[in-house]
């Protein structure tokens, strides 16, 4: 998984409560991607993806990652069901953010915590290029992809909203 330069500095500069706030701050942003998803479907659970994101921040090293394991996998969208759709991809990846800091909460090795959340920067940037790729008509087999959706002005908001998160968690 290859981040931009600039976010993977800041990960790696950043402490460990930085990193628990960029996993938060990002859960709550992609909330609204599933919130979406479930409205145009009523497929899964806005309110048990909101009970999820509630218990792992006020239980952090305590909660029960089986448990949280198995409601996320019963409200994450079936991509057989739904290939091909933008809207279900981007409620997986807010389910997949969902369950990488429920990760980050209950391992105590330093090295998982660090791929936890570089997963959830991964993902989240992920679904911003899916969005750029619809809105602006792309194929993916396009020459020189990588570079324009890096250089598109949503995808580079994305990036220093994160820099900023790391950058400016107070605790």
């Amino acid at each position: 998984m290859n981040l931009p330069s600039i976010l993977q500095t800041a990960l790696q500069e950043a402490t460990p409560i930085q990193k628990q706030r960029l996993g938060i701050v990002t859960c709550q942003k992609l909330q609204e991607n599933y919130r979406l998803f479930f409205e145009k479907y009523a497929f899964g659970s806005i309110l048990l993806f909101d009970e999820i994101l509630d218990t792992i921040i006020h239980e952090n090293t305590k909660i029960n990652i089986e448990v949280i394991e198995k409601q996320i996998i019963e409200i994450c969208p079936d991509m057989e069901e739904f290939a091909g759709n933008l809207s279900a991809s981007l409620a997986l990846d807010a389910c997949s953010v969902l369950m990488e800091l429920a990760f980050f909460y209950a391992n105590s090795d330093e090295t998982q915590k660090e791929k936890s959340i570089q997963t959830t920067s991964f993902l989240t940037l992920q679904s911003i290029e899916f969005q750029i790729l619809e809105a602006e008509n792309w194929s993916q087999n396009q020459a020189h992809l990588t570079q324009k959706l890096e250089q598109h002005p949503i995808f580079q908001q994305e990036l220093v909203r994160q820099v900023e998160v790391l950058n400016t968690c107070q605790f």
